[in-house]
């Protein structure tokens, strides 16, 4: 969300109407509903840091072409693919959950999800 209180002023500049930007935010929430899921098990297959690393590297790039987007649906391309790149949340959870002991978990994931938020 480093975008969310810059974003209605992004997208007004580059010709978005009401519903546009209403369609540009919820693209982001419904991609990640549905990233969650498929990287929480993709994540099971081939490992969470792969996962992790991977999201973070393809949300570096996002972010550079969002800067530089020109067109209504590019910018709603652009928040739906960070959308479902902000799925890897639950792996991160569970990356927490994995290196921490069970006495010290909880208080670890606690953390881990107040500083996401």
């Amino acid at each position: 969300w480093i975008d969310a209180p810059a974003l209605p002023y992004f997208a007004m500049a580059k010709g978005c109407h009401a519903f546009h930007y209403a369609m540009i935010s919820s693209a982001y929430a419904a991609s990640q509903m549905i990233s969650s899921p498929i990287l929480g098990m993709l994540s099971e297959r081939i490992g969470r840091r792969p996962i992790l690393l991977g999201g973070l590297a393809t949300t570096s790039v996002v972010y550079l072409l969002m800067a530089n987007v020109t067109t209504v649906f590019q910018l709603l391309l652009a928040r739906a693919t960070l959308g479902f790149l902000s799925g890897a949340a639950a792996v991160e959870v569970a990356f927490v959950a994995d290196l921490t002991s069970k006495t010290d978990r909880v208080d670890w994931v606690n953390m881990q999800t107040r500083l996401q938020s």
